[in-house]
Order: structure tokens, then sequence, then C-alpha cells
């Protein structure tokens, strides 16, 4: 392990430069410089001196950043600092603007004190010059200052992942708004879907209820065909009977009742019929019943609700009277100590097996 000594140290060895550190001819060309800029900065310091109010002196010391100190910086940051080409054209270019600029100061300074008349003639003109040419170059060291950060590697990294940022908020919004619409069809679609469906339901329900009407109509038509034929093979009833006055006193008072005036509210007490009753006033037997509501194959209500609409039941008949009637039809009872058999008799001639014997 070697152990640095003083004489490295000041040789800058562990200086790392663009071209690996500093060596003899490196550090004489830095005592020159500084040496030299000694000389161009008090130069540079007596020129901006008349240019700015009495007792304002320490505006143009901050004024030789722009000029003797501003070209050390140039150069400095060019060497070490610079990446990208924009900041390499900038530290290059202002190094040697401000150059010129101490060219331009030490030379109108050196002429202010030259005593000649043709000096005094220059240095009028470059002193004009300069003054104009030197806060322009300060001025330019500011703008040059924020372009070589705006350009830097860091700050275009962190523009490059600002903007991806950026891109993936605006892509997942989209995404977002993509679902949120997926959603919402996928919503309307099952609302349609089971709108469709109730559709089909109340269809089927209709069709289904147009059947039954159109088998109760088949029934009730064959029921009015078979009605008639018989009134027309049964012999004309007899004439009635004169009606004595006790009979025809009764008639009146019954159509005095009937014809209620208006205001006065009649109430129709429901009349209970027996089987018997309504077999008589449909002009049927208790098997044609029994067939007809065998066809209709509904409910006690459907088929009271069916019947009352085309009056075949009494006006006053209430749906329980229908019901227990219906029941009493389709479900006759039995009576007490009769032995109801499942099979029916044989025929006259025939055996139990329902075969005709074999006689000799």
């Amino acid at each position: 392990m070697t152990t640095k000594t003083l004489i490295d140290s000041l040789r800058g060895e562990d200086i790392k430069t663009d071209h690996g550190g500093l060596n003899a001819g490196d550090i004489m060309v830095l005592i020159l410089d500084i040496v030299l800029l000694v000389y161009t900065g008090w130069r540079s310091y007596d020129f901006l001196t008349t240019s700015v109010p009495s007792g304002m002196e320490l505006i143009a010391m901050v004024g030789l950043w722009g000029l003797d100190i501003g070209a050390v910086l140039w150069s400095v940051v060019w060497m070490f600092g610079s990446s990208t080409k924009y900041q390499d054209a900038v530290a290059m270019g202002f190094f040697i603007f401000d150059l010129l600029g101490v060219i331009l100061t030490s030379t109108a300074d050196a002429l202010m004190y030259g005593g000649a008349s043709h000096n005094e003639v220059l240095s009028k003109t470059i002193g004009s010059i300069a003054v104009v040419a030197v806060p322009l170059v300060v001025v330019l060291n500011v703008v040059a200052g924020f372009i070589y950060h705006m350009t830097s590697p860091q700050t275009a990294e962190r523009r490059a992942r600002r903007k991806a940022d950026h891109a993936h908020n605006v892509e997942m919004a989209e995404s977002d708004e993509l679902s949120r619409q997926v959603l919402r069809l996928e919503a309307e679609t099952l609302a349609r879907a089971d709108i469709l469906e109730k559709a089909k339901l109340l269809a089927a329900i209709r069709m289904e209820q147009e059947g039954l009407e159109n088998e109760l109509n088949t029934v009730l038509k064959n029921r009015v065909l078979k009605t008639g034929v018989r009134a027309l093979e049964q012999p004309a009833a007899p004439a009635a009977p004169t009606a004595s006055p006790d009979q025809m006193r009764a008639r009146i008072a019954a159509l005095k009742t009937a014809h209620t005036p208006a205001g006065v509210m009649t109430v129709r007490i429901p009349h209970v019929y027996a089987l018997a009753d309504l077999l008589a006033y449909m002009n049927v037997t208790a098997d044609e019943l029994v067939t007809l509501f065998s066809q209709i194959n509904a409910t006690p209500d459907v088929t009271y609700q069916k019947f009352m609409q085309v009056s075949l039941l009494p006006a006053d008949m209430t749906v329980e009277n229908f019901r227990t009637v219906y029941a009493e039809v389709m479900e006759p009872p039995v009576p007490v100590g009769v032995t109801v058999s499942l099979t029916p008799p044989a025929p006259v001639g025939f055996g139990g097996n329902g075969h005709k014997p074999n006689f000799p």
C-alpha cells in the first residue's frame, strides 16, 4: 500500500479530469491563468466601476461573475459537469463569450489610461461598445444557466418519467371508462333479457288462456246445439192457464218492486241453489254436467267465471255456492255401507275376465 505524499496531492493525483489527472503542464498552465486572471479581473472591475453610480462599486464586483469568473466556471463545467450536446454547447459557447467580454473590458480600461489623443478616440469607441456589450454578456450568462439546467440528463429523465406517468394515468382512466361502459352494457343486456323472458311468459299465458277459451266456446256451442235439438224433439208445452185475480195482484206487486224509483237502493239477496236446481236451470243431466266440467278442465273459480260470462248460471248464484255444487258433481258422496268397486261389472254373457265363455 503506497502513501500519497504532499507533492502528489499538490500535483493533483487524486483529481480526476477528462484526460485522467493533473500533470506538470496542467499545473503550470493553471498558475499562469490564475496570475493573469488577477490582471484581467482588476481591469474588468475598474471598467465596471465607471458604469455604476458612486457608492455602488459592489455591483461592479457582481459583474465579474459574467466576465472573468464566468469564463473560469464555464470552463470547469465543460470539463467536469456537462453531459449532453446542449450542455456542452452552452458551456463552451459562454466560455468563449465571457472571454470576449474580458478582452473588451480589459482593452477599454487600458485605453482609458493611455493619455494619447488617438487613444482617447479609440477609448471612447471601445468604451461605448463595452458599456452596451458587458451588461448583455452578464444577462446572457443568466439565460445560459437556465438552459444548462433545463437540458441536463437528470431533468430529461425526470421529464420522461413524468410524461410516462401522465400517459399511464390517461390509459388507466380510459380503461376505467371502458370498464364502466362494459358494465353498463352488461346491465342493459340483462335488463333486456329479463324483459324478453317476461314477454315470453306473458305470451305463453295468453296462448294458454286463448286455448281454454276456445275449448270452452267449443263445449258451449256443442251444448247449445244439443239443447236446441232436444227442444225440437220435446212436445210443445201446454198453454198456460188463465191467472186468477190473486195471481195477477202478486205479479203487479212484483213489477212494482222491480221498478223501484231512482235513488232507492235495492239489495239482491243471493239464492242458494242445489244440484237439482242447477240441472233444471241449465236443462242438462248430471252426467252431461260432469262431461262439461271435465272438458273445461279448470278450477271451480275459473269455471264459474266462464259460465257467468255466457249466462249459463243464475245471476244470483255465488261462487261459494258454485264450489259446493261443483264438488258434489265431480266427487259425489258414497252412501254408508256401500262398497265401491273399481272394476266395472262384466256385460251379460261375459265372464269376469271380460271374455265371452265357450258354450257347448
